[in-house]
């Protein structure tokens, strides 16, 4: 071994290959793209229109509105960002950084509540709170933001399923169920892809363990008691 502690092995015909990466970092790694939190609200809406027996066209509009508004707008402001070189990624692992991106995404999602509340038939109220309560939790993270970096995937995968939970248990005797598409309790199994996110969060060192189970806690915590709330309310 040489003097400054490489050995022969450093200079052979190997030694720029990058090395291969351990498996269950790529696992953590294709699960966080695979469960990325802008494609989970265009999700609920047609998950939720489907359980409630709405007409395939209007499942559609609303998964394209939930794109358009909830998807494509904030990351082609992150875009934006990435060609000025103001984040290194379109995650923004920038606590600091993350500021203007949720405030054009709360701006976003004001944008499908509008639109969705106007033009969906079946369950226009309850899509316009959805995206109401993305709104407002979006800020609501804003706010943690400023002084403490929490999860935005598990935040965003909890309150994915806390509302898809909240529609799966709840009767709609306004609509005509021939048979609902999801069960309390399938919705529920959901909680083990939620556990795998956090791993996930954690092992690609985006976040530590208190970052990404405050950010799942979140996500289960406030829509299911805001929608309880607002349900109570006969607002939903």
């Amino acid at each position: 071994m040489s003097h400054d502690g490489a050995s022969a092995s450093s200079f052979g015909p190997d030694a720029h290959r990058p090395r291969a990466r351990p498996l269950d970092a790529w696992v953590a790694q294709s699960l966080s793209h695979a469960v990325n939190p802008l494609v989970l609200a265009p999700l609920l809406f047609g998950l939720v229109l489907a359980h409630l027996g709405a007409p395939l066209a209007e499942i559609g509009w609303a998964v394209s509105v939930g794109l358009v508004f909830m998807a494509v707008l904030p990351l082609a402001y992150i875009v934006r960002l990435l060609r000025r070189r103001r984040v290194r990624s379109v995650e923004i692992p920038e606590r600091a950084r993350r500021r203007g991106p949720l405030l054009v995404s709360v701006a976003a999602y004001l944008g499908a509540l509008a639109v969705l509340y106007t033009t969906a038939e079946t369950a226009a109220a309850l899509l316009a709170v959805l995206a109401g309560l993305h709104a407002g939790n979006t800020a609501l993270i804003l706010v943690v933001t400023l002084r403490w970096k929490i999860s935005i995937h598990t935040a965003a995968l909890g309150g994915f399923i806390s509302m898809l939970l909240f529609v799966a248990q709840t009767p709609w005797p306004r609509l005509a169920l021939e048979a609902a598409l999801f069960t309390p309790g399938a919705v529920s199994g959901l909680l083990l892809l939620l556990g795998a996110l956090v791993w996930a969060r954690v092992r690609l060192g985006a976040h530590t363990a208190a970052q990404a189970v405050a950010g799942a806690l979140f996500g289960l915590a406030m829509p299911y008691a805001e929608l309880s709330l607002l349900a109570a309310s006969g607002f939903v």
